[in-house]
């Protein structure tokens, strides 16, 4: 009896043991990155601070005041303006980013952001510097400032330099349009600025009516 009942224990301690294990595994290939700074920010509906991980397939909200700094485990660098809403995920080892509302900023040579069926990615063999914004319900803007990116559509794909912005357009049948001027916009004459984090000790973008 006294043996049965050591096996016993002993079966249990090993089962725990083990489940712990199986479950601190499945926590680290659940996470996508940490968020270096979160002001005003949400992580499915709960206030994020700073250091925060996120797990995969997490929802991130900022206020209309709010943005936060995001790391993701490959050392990509993301950046969430006011008013934006995005989900994240890993798939094989790449971070991906759904863009819900608002709009973002990347700096890295492996996060991929998705919106409305659209992938953007670096396709340049430095890390490139780009941001992301939603204009209106089926359009978003691209400007990139450093390297290129790959924007693909369902039967369209283009390669974005330095210097240039895109409009994405889903209403239109050519999707993908070169527009001048610089830099992207995120609605009306608000300028979307990268933030000098993701681009070292260069000047910010700014709008011309920005500038004094």
């Amino acid at each position: 009896m006294t043996r049965a009942i050591v096996r016993a224990l002993i079966g249990s301690i090993v089962g725990i043991l083990l489940g712990s294990f199986l479950c601190i595994s499945v926590k680290a290939q659940d996470i996508v990155g940490n968020l270096v700074i979160a002001s005003r920010t949400t992580i499915d509906g709960v206030p994020a601070i700073n250091g925060t991980t996120v797990i995969s397939g997490s929802t991130l909200s900022t206020a209309e005041e709010g943005f936060s700094h995001l790391t993701t485990l490959a050392g990509d660098r993301i950046n969430l303006g006011p008013e934006t809403k995005v989900k994240v995920d890993r798939e094989k080892g790449t971070f991906r980013l759904n863009l819900l509302n608002g709009r973002v900023a990347v700096r890295g040579l492996t996060a991929e952001v998705r919106w409305r069926g659209i992938r953007l990615s670096c396709s340049s063999q430095e890390a490139a510097v780009w941001e992301v914004a939603i204009v209106e319900e089926n359009k978003v803007e691209i400007a990139v400032v450093r390297g290129e990116v790959s924007a693909k559509g369902k039967n369209q794909t283009v390669i974005i330099p330095a210097g240039q912005r895109v409009l994405v357009n889903l209403e239109s049948e050519n999707i993908f349009r070169k527009l001048l001027g610089w830099p992207a916009r995120a609605g009306g004459a608000t300028a979307i600025t990268v933030p000098l984090a993701l681009i070292g000790n260069e000047e910010a973008v700014v709008s011309p009516s920005e500038k004094k």
